[in-house]
């Protein structure tokens, strides 16, 4: 079976050149620094396709995300590359392939009309991202990171991870002004052999690959018997568009009766949606109207229930009316009585003052002190087997002064006759 011819995508045919060097290899191993789209422009979509795989290294998020969709196999870091860990602000410049970390570039860009957008992303050395995933063999390197080509190379050693072949962007974005000078040194210096420029890049061979040198004799051409994917894209349209032109021909004669079916179809489709227009408008009017009735009989449990509480406040009201009239019925009774005490108590009193004042009442006095102090000297005189009350003695020595109560007396013994008569002639002249 014939070899497929080779499908090329980077935007400088770099891959044919790789391809023309490394195609005896069997699933190779690639890394790409600045991997930026998977597919368009890309230097490892080829080789991908051809069962290799590697690590895409790619700090914009936008193409990072369609690395991780089209490249499944491969290793997808987030990260921008320099020489020491850390993090870098990205000037990320949009819809474009021209982010950078360098601002003096970004700046340029922005002049020209581009729109930046800044950020800060994390950074790793080649050597640690080589280290971290275990990397042997490695057989080519591309690195295109828009200006920061010499950071990237100060952060990989080339002693452990050699890699074959090292292809770097060469000029300053966008232009034919070159900067390679600035970092070939860190190459040549360790072992490495510049063979190429493309005009754009410049490729490098390790010592130990040197016999990779004759793939890099003459740029890509006719007779590498690659092909742009933009052409086999076009190709690929072509035959879709004639094979549509094949059936619509074909299909001709039967054109009246299919406008006329899909006419029919249409009108069925029409009056199908206004069948469904009109049921989903009677299930809504149904669904309101259930939505009235539900809420005319909440609207009616509310009624009842007002209504009831309305009778059982009338009931309480009619109760404590009727609590009332007794209430103010007991207050009339009371205030009844209160007026025939008062009436009452004022004959009382005013019968006692009359009493009081008359003539026979002061008259009588001095007979009524006598009779009493008889009394209460009779008691003590004679007194009779009961349980003392002293409250009786001590109502005696009010009679009289102690002064003037015979101190056999005051000590409770007995009176004679002539100090009886003694003591009450004292009382009523004292009185």
């Amino acid at each position: 079976m014939p070899e497929l011819p080779f499908v090329t995508y980077a935007q400088n045919c770099e891959d044919v050149l790789l391809w023309r060097a490394l195609k005896h290899v069997e699933k190779g191993f690639y890394i790409d620094v600045g991997a930026q789209d998977p597919i368009n422009d890309s230097v490892t979509k080829a080789f991908y396709e051809r069962g290799w795989h590697g690590i895409n290294i790619e700090p914009v998020e936008r193409w990072y995300q369609r690395l991780v969709v089209d490249r499944p196999h491969d290793v997808n870091l987030r990260v921008a590359v320099s020489s020491s860990p850390g993090t870098v602000k990205l000037f990320e410049v949009q819809e474009s392939g021209l982010s950078t970390v360098e601002e003096d570039l970004a700046r340029r860009h922005a002049a020209s009309g581009f729109v930046l957008r800044e950020q800060v992303v994390d950074c790793m050395t080649l050597d640690k991202i080589c280290a971290d995933h275990g990397v042997g063999t490695v057989h080519f390197l591309k690195i295109d990171c828009e200006g920061a080509e010499k950071a990237t190379l100060e952060g990989i050693s080339l002693t452990d991870v050699r890699p074959w072949i090292v292809l770097l962007e060469a000029t300053e974005p966008n232009s034919t002004v070159p900067t390679w000078q600035a970092w070939e040194y860190l190459l040549t210096g360790r072992g490495y052999t510049y063979v190429f420029f493309d005009g754009l890049n410049r490729y490098y061979l390790a010592v130990e690959h040197e016999d990779l040198a004759s793939a890099f004799t003459a740029p890509a051409n006719i007779l590498d018997g690659a092909r742009r994917i933009v052409e086999v894209n076009a190709e690929r349209r072509i035959d879709q568009l004639q094979t549509t032109i094949d059936e619509l021909s074909g299909a001709a004669t039967n054109a009246a009766l299919r406008a006329e079916r899909d006419g029919l179809l249409a009108e069925r489709d029409r009056l199908a949606a206004e069948r469904d227009g009109l049921a989903a408008a009677r299930d809504g009017l149904a669904a309101e109207r259930d939505g009235l009735a539900a809420e005319r009989d909440g609207l009616a449990a509310e009624r009842d229930g007002l209504a009831a509480e309305r009778d059982r406040l009338a009931a309480e009201r009619d109760r404590l009316a009727a609590e009332r009239d007794e209430l103010a019925a007991e207050r009339d009774e009371l205030a009844a009585e209160r007026d025939r005490l008062t009436s009452e108590r004022n004959n009382t009193q005013a019968h006692l003052s009359a009493l009081l004042r008359s003539h026979s009442w002061r008259v009588t006095r001095p007979l009524r002190a006598i009779s009493l102090l008889l009394r209460r000297l009779f008691r003590h005189s004679f007194p009779v087997d009961r349980p003392e009350l002293p409250t009786r003695q001590t109502d005696i020595s009010r009679l009289a002064p102690k002064s003037t109560m015979p101190r056999s007396w005051a000590e409770g013994q007995p009176m004679t006759s002539d100090q009886v008569v003694s003591l009450v002639r004292e009382e009523i002249s004292r009185r």
